[in-house]
This record gives structure tokens, C-alpha cells and sequence, in this order.
């Protein structure tokens, strides 16, 4: 039987990602007090530091004990369990049954086969904070002093055993093919992108942003597979009512991925967003308030929508890789033998371990992952976006009322034959008449409509070419 190019591109990719291979991975290390132990105990000039078989024993057991800054005793039963602070007693007591442990507030020189636990053995953790680059739980930092960091990785970025992969079934990468509109170049850039982000949790200051109607499926992405990998509770969907809200620096703190869902281009050229995707922090001014605050930033961006967005004059320019989706996802599910987009998520779910681990032992370009695709989408977008607006110009000018027949059912399509008839039309309800004809423009104000339709023909849509009836602002479309 024949092989089409789709399917032999999706070979070759298949066969380049197997050679693209690490045989060591990064992961994150839970559990690691037992360093800043060690490094305590160096900077102490500590030459009694012994070995304690009762830290081994909690250490194996997952469990880490310590004192915050105030000096109270904290503890914790696993990485994923919540921090309880008690008393000496109340930690003696714990630890006696549990690990039949003793815990003692001196400490004499024990023998190594003792199980005891002295406070003094207990790290000093001075403070918090929400740092994913750093890949460990406990460290030290440049004053000699030691933090917790509050993030905590899920399942699919820790796995530390090797699994076996399998490229040729994974749903995700032929999923992700998809979404390259089955492109190699594509589809590679977006696999680096996704894993140089899981492998370093460095943002790479560079957003991708997919542009597809709804059957497209372009939102899977972010839902099904982006999500449940870097945890739900760490990624945030922003919209543009968002950026009006006075909560907007809570809203993205503590967060490792971004989802900028159907901005407009007007909206997108906004100095926080800007930040948010090239800088490590950003200033946020709190509305109303004269008080500026500055946020650490450290996710990744993802920007998606279904409307043409023209990012060329906006400050993202340089720092987006913008995709338009053309290929059905109806298309995608027939190929593949799925029956419907339910099947489809589910078979997404059963992969991503799998994919996962892939992206994991992908053998990155980082600086491919901080630089914008060469040839990507956005000269289309200023292609569709101008064939868009002389159209509708042109039949403006025309008088053509056929051009506006998908506004028949529309209360305004009497309105507008009736301005025609008049050799006009009302200023307000152009921006409507677009976004009636075009479902996925770009423009949310009739300013950003108005700009371009000045591009296009600046003498009849100039302010000064405005006439007043009754109130009303109309543009003459014919001389007479």
C-alpha cells in the first residue's frame, strides 16, 4: 500500500525523536535535607558530626523535620503532605511511636547504632519561597543560610525510573503533529519548546501562540496535556477582562504556565503582558493605587485564540511564535480511529506518562527554545487580515448589500440597506457588520477597526469626512 506524506513525515519525525535521546535525566530532589545538614554542619567547623541512623530512617521514610524562623519545630509525612509545626514534646512523642526514635534536646557523642535524634541535628529553614529552578526542596543560599521551596513538581516531572517509551502510538505526539498542520520544522520547534520548559522550569521568553477556529482542537493542548503535567494548581487561563482586575499580581504569582486565551492584538500590546512573557519579573500597579509591586515571573507562555492576530506592530513581535491551525480535528480523529473527542482525551490521559517521559529524555536546543521560529504565521495573518478589510471596503463602497447577506437575520440588515440606499454608513455599527462577517477578527473597538480601515482608504474613513444626522455619525460611501 502507498505511504502519502503525511504519513511518511510523521515517520521520519518518529525516527529523528529516538535519536534525539539523554540517557540521564534531570528530576527533582525531594527529601534533601540531609545536604543542608551537611553543609550546616561544614560551616558550623562541626568535627562531631556523626552519622544519625535516625535521620537515615526518616529520610528513607519520606519524612523531613526542621525548625522554621521563629525556631518552632515543623515536620512533614511526604513531599505532597501538608507541614504540621509542634512543640518539643509533642515531636518526641511522634516520633517515638512512630520510628521508635528518641528526640533530645542535648546532644552527647552516641554510638552510631542509636536511634536517636537530637535538636540540634535540625536544620534552621529561614524562609519560603516559590522557586521551580531550582529542582530541590531544601537549599542553601548565598548567605549560608537555608530555604524551602514551596513548589512542588508533579508525578509526570519526578519519575526518576527509566520507562520505555512509545513514540510510534502516542496519541500526543501525533496529536501535537497535528497542531505543526503536520509540518516537521513545526513540529519539532514546538516539541523543543515543551521540553526544554519540563526539563530546566526555565522560562524560555519566547510565546507560542496557536491560532485555530473551534474545530481546530487547539485548546487540547493547554486542557489536557500541558495542564495535568505541570499541575493544574500552577497554571492560570488569563483573559482580557483580566488585565482590568485589581487581584491580576495574585493571579499570576506562584504559577509555571500562562494561557492568554482569545486576546485581541490591541489587548496582547500591553507592557505587562510583555513582561510577563520576556522577563524574569515584572512591575504590577495595582488599580487605583499609586504603589507599584514586583512580581516574579516563571511560567511559560501559551497564547491561544480563534481570532487572526496581527502581532507585527505590537511589542510581542520579537518574542512570539505565532502557528495558524488550518486541519480540522474532525480529520485528525477519522486518521486515527478515534471516535470522538472524548476517546480522544482519554487516550490523551493514558499517554501522558509515556509522553512524559519523552520530553524528559528529549535531547534539547536550548537556544532554538529562546529564539522565535523562523517562518512562522504571522505574515499570513497580515495577508488574511488586509485581503479581509479590502474586501469589505470594496463592498462598502459598492454599495454591495449581497456581500452583507450573512447579516439577513440580523436587525441591523435593514438598517444597513437603508443607509445603502442613503449612499451611507453609520460609523458604530461597522465594527459590528465586520465581526458578523469575519468570526474570527480581530478587533474588539471600532478605534482598532477604524485604524486599518484608514490604511486601506484614509480619505473616506477620515474624521474630517464625517457627517452628523440626527445625531449619528455616518461616513458617505458615494458621492453625489
Amino acid at each position: 500500500m502507498a505511504i502519502n506524506k503525511r504519513e511518511e513525515d510523521l515517520f521520519h519525525i518518529l525516527q529523528h525523536c529516538k535519536q534525539l535521546h539523554n540517557a540521564y535525566l534531570t528530576y527533582f530532589d525531594f527529601n534533601n535535607l540531609h545536604k543542608c545538614r551537611t553543609q550546616k554542619a561544614r560551616n558550623d567547623s562541626d568535627l562531631a558530626f556523626p552519622t544519625n541512623k535516625a535521620l537515615d530512617l526518616l529520610w528513607s521514610s519520606e519524612w523531613a523535620v526542621w525548625l522554621n524562623n521563629t525556631g518552632k519545630i515543623c515536620y512533614r509525612s511526604s513531599p505532597f503532605e501538608k507541614i504540621v509545626t509542634v512543640s518539643f514534646e509533642e515531636m518526641k512523642s511522634i516520633l517515638h511511636n512512630r520510628f521508635n526514635i528518641s528526640f533530645k534536646k542535648t546532644r552527647n557523642l552516641p554510638s552510631d547504632q542509636q536511634m536517636i535524634l537530637y535538636f540540634h541535628d535540625l536544620v534552621l529553614i529561614t524562609g519560603e519561597e516559590f522557586n521551580p529552578s531550582k529542582m530541590e526542596e531544601f537549599y542553601s543560599t548565598s548567605y549560608k543560610t537555608y530555604h524551602r521551596n514551596t513548589f512542588i513538581p508533579t508525578m509526570y516531572m519526578i519519575k526518576q525510573y527509566i520507562i520505555p517509551y512509545n513514540l510510534t502510538d502516542s496519541v500526543i505526539i501525533k496529536y501535537i503533529f497535528h497542531l505543526s498542520n503536520e509540518n516537521v520544522a513545526k513540529f519539532q520547534y514546538i516539541i523543543n519548546w515543551l521540553a526544554f520548559f519540563i526539563q530546566t522550569l526555565q522560562k524560555s521568553s519566547v510565546a507560542l501562540v496557536l491560532i485555530g477556529d473551534q474545530d481546530s482542537g487547539i485548546d487540547i493542548l493547554y486542557d489536557k496535556i500541558i495542564k495535568p503535567l505541570f499541575g493544574a494548581q500552577y497554571c492560570i487561563t488569563l483573559y482580557e477582562e483580566d488585565l482590568s482586575t485589581s487581584d491580576l499580581d495574585k493571579a499570576v504569582e506562584d504559577k509555571i504556565f500562562y494561557n492568554l486565551n482569545e486576546f485581541s492584538s490591541e489587548s496582547l500590546d500591553n507592557r505587562f503582558l510583555h513582561g510577563l512573557i520576556t522577563s524574569n519579573a515584572t512591575t504590577f500597579k495595582q488599580k487605583n493605587k499609586s504603589v507599584s509591586k514586583e512580581i516574579k515571573i516563571h511560567g511559560q507562555t501559551l497564547i491561544t485564540s480563534s481570532k487572526l492576530l496581527q502581532l507585527d506592530n505590537t511589542n510581542l513581535q520579537q518574542n512570539c511564535t505565532l502557528f495558524k491551525l488550518d486541519l480540522k480535528l474532525t480529520n485528525f480523529l477519522e486518521q486515527n480511529h478515534l471516535h470522538n473527542v472524548d476517546h480522544l482525551e482519554q487516550m490523551i490521559q493514558e499517554d501522558l506518562y509515556n509522553f512524559a517521559f519523552f520530553l524528559r529524555s528529549y535531547k534539547i536546543n536550548p537556544k532554538n527554545a529562546q529564539l522565535t521560529f523562523q517562518d512562522d504565521d504571522k505574515s499570513k495573518m497580515i495577508v488574511i487580515q488586509e485581503s479581509n478589510l479590502e474586501k469589505f471596503v470594496k463592498a462598502l463602497k459598492a454599495n454591495d448589500i449581497s456581500y452583507f447577506n450573512k447579516l439577513k437575520n440580523n436587525v441591523v440588515y435593514k438598517e444597513l440597506h437603508a443607509n445603502f440606499q442613503k449612499n451611507r454608513v453609520k460609523q458604530s455599527q461597522l465594527l459590528m457588520y465586520y465581526n458578523i462577517l469575519y468570526g474570527d477578527s480581530e478587533f474588539n473597538t471600532i478605534r482598532g477597526l477604524m485604524k486599518e480601515l484608514r490604511k486601506i482608504d484614509p480619505k473616506l474613513f477620515a474624521i474630517q469626512n464625517i457627517h452628523i444626522s440626527n445625531g449619528v455619525k455616518y461616513f458617505p460611501i458615494k458621492h453625489t
